[in-house]
């Protein structure tokens, strides 16, 4: 499942035009069901051996093509089924580093592509928590390391003792 998800969200990226198109109205997905990309789903799923997970309500799987950003096609696999994803963040997570890529701020090693791997194959916390921030500059960075800027959620330096007990 996790593959075929980063897969879609791979594709779904790759597919992206450059350029944005003036912002349309909002489109019903539900309108844009292809039945080919639904059997294509479907065929993939089975051929992971994830059909019983389908059929028993503990998979649910929504792929969305925007390679043609004018006529975007749905497939769904309980897609109206609401499921705890708590691996979700790792995509933006993943996104963010396309995002880097883009911008020539990501190291493209074979150690930062091993680590993207793990973390959406895997669903590898250590990975996603090794990914690095956005640069927002030297200065950024440079607080960053510091630890300047860092606050605690009282809005006080994590050195106040924010969260600590005082009782014994």
């Amino acid at each position: 499942m996790r593959v075929l998800a980063a897969s879609a969200v791979v594709s779904a990226l790759l597919g992206m035009s450059a350029t944005r198109a003036p912002a349309a109205a909002p489109v019903d997905l539900r309108t844009c069901a292809d039945a080919a990309l639904q059997a294509g789903l479907e065929r993939e799923i089975g051929r992971l051996g994830l059909g019983s997970a389908v059929s028993d309500h503990r998979l649910a799987v929504s792929l969305v093509d925007l390679s043609s950003g004018d006529a975007p096609r749905l497939a769904m696999l309980n897609g109206d089924a609401m499921m705890y994803a708590t691996s979700l963040p790792k995509i933006a997570i993943l996104l963010g580093a396309f995002v880097q890529a883009e911008r020539g701020t990501l190291v493209r090693d074979e150690a930062t592509l091993a680590s993207l791997n793990r973390m959406i194959r895997n669903s590898s916390n250590t990975d996603a928590s090794a990914m690095p921030p956005p640069r927002r500059g030297p200065r950024a960075a440079t607080r960053r390391a510091s630890g300047a800027g860092s606050r605690a959620p009282c809005g006080r330096r994590p050195s106040c003792g924010a969260g600590r007990s005082t009782r014994s």
